[in-house]
């Protein structure tokens, strides 16, 4: 079977679509997969689904939802979702989630890069954010999951990206490293570390004044919406480029 949480949630099995169609039982099937193999204790489940502010009723209530994921999930999957003394586990491979996917190849590959290694940590940095479809969690109306890994996932991501870009710029594509980085420069222009990566790409593509110019528009950014200067490693950078250092 395949689970996805980056994006909607989706189930498959053999390639056919098992929609979950009810938001609570979501919320308990993406809980548990957050946490494979594992008790995830009756407790943290209503805590998932209501946040605090359980009904009187949460316990057997939620226990139906369990039943009702049980028999949503078919044949197959429903022998996975384990009940246990004081909650319930769900047996699945890392191959099959793709959230554990995703952080195996980006901590395997961010060593990689470590070593130098900028073909293969490019390509496997790029693998592992094809698994991203959208936000995770994006049809899991879940505060507590939101909370509890959604900042850890979306720096995770980041990292990906920062490191997959980096590897390409070290194998001289700079063209390609523009292209990706323009985009996620306009949809976080107070990121000064994706700055920092589009003003070395401009400036490696023979792109002097457009680095330069790149290093204007992170300054008035950050100076309108934080009230603040850029950081030692933009202005760093900014300097060498006046310089017009060949390193």
């Amino acid at each position: 079977m395949e689970f996805a949480l980056l994006g909607t949630l989706l189930v498959a099995c053999e390639g056919q679509l098992m929609p979950i169609t009810s938001a609570n039982q979501r919320i308990v099937l993406a809980a548990l997969l957050m946490q494979p193999n594992q008790l995830v204790t009756a407790d943290d489940l209503i805590d998932a689904i209501w946040s605090g502010r359980q009904p009187r009723a949460a316990r057997p209530t939620m226990q139906n939802y369990v039943k009702r994921l049980r028999f949503g999930l078919g044949t197959t999957g429903r022998m996975r979702l384990i009940t246990l003394n004081g909650g319930y586990q769900f047996a699945a491979e890392e191959r099959e989630i793709d959230v554990a996917r995703f952080r195996s190849l980006t901590k395997q590959e961010l060593a990689t890069a470590h070593r130098r290694a900028w073909e293969q940590a490019s390509s496997v940095l790029g693998e592992a954010l094809d698994v991203w479809r959208g936000p995770a969690f994006s049809d899991v109306p879940s505060e507590l999951l939101a909370r509890r890994y959604g900042p850890g996932l979306d720096e995770l991501r980041r990292q990906a990206v920062e490191g997959k870009i980096s590897a390409e710029l070290h194998q001289g594509h700079h063209d390609m490293a523009i292209a990706e980085l323009l985009p996620l420069v306009d949809a976080d222009p107070l990121c000064e570390r994706l700055r920092q990566l589009l003003m070395l790409a401009l400036y490696r593509n023979g792109r002097r004044a457009a680095a330069l110019a790149a290093y204007q528009d992170a300054r008035t950014a950050l100076r309108t919406d934080l009230g603040l200067a850029p950081g030692p490693a933009l202005r760093d950078l900014h300097q060498k480029i006046l310089r017009g250092e060949r390193a």
